[in-house]
């Protein structure tokens, strides 16, 4: 929700939206921000393009943006990949600590006819 607010502010505040929107649609706008950064796209240059799309996607068939020009491609681009956000990552993420330690380990053995001795 705190993407969706950030960007609607950014595109009002470059006059790059025709109106204001509602509380039910700056929802929607930060649901269609989920769906895009939570669906799984292998590729990384195709998983840009794919939140790009569906975000854009929102504001086209909403009639949200004025003019389609390289100004809302960059900022839309800045909200949605530079902002200050933990990442959600989708699978499962491992991590392994490994501790130093030093360990002595001595074995003598010895023998003789009548009985073994190990120490």
């Amino acid at each position: 929700m705190q993407n969706a607010l950030w960007l609607y502010k950014e595109l009002q505040e470059a006059n790059l939206l025709t109106r204001s929107i509602s509380d039910n649609e700056l929802n929607d706008l930060g649901q269609s921000i989920t769906d895009g950064t939570n669906t799984r796209v292998p590729d990384t240059r195709n998983r840009t393009q794919f939140i790009l799309t569906t975000v854009d996607n929102y504001f086209q068939q909403k009639e949200l943006i004025a003019k389609n020009d390289i100004n809302y491609c960059t900022r839309l681009n800045d909200i949605l990949f530079f902002d200050f956000n933990n990442v959600r990552l989708s699978g499962t993420e491992k991590f392994i600590r490994f501790t130093p330690a030093i360990q002595r380990n001595s074995q003598e053995s010895g023998s003789n006819n009548l009985a073994d001795k190990y120490k």
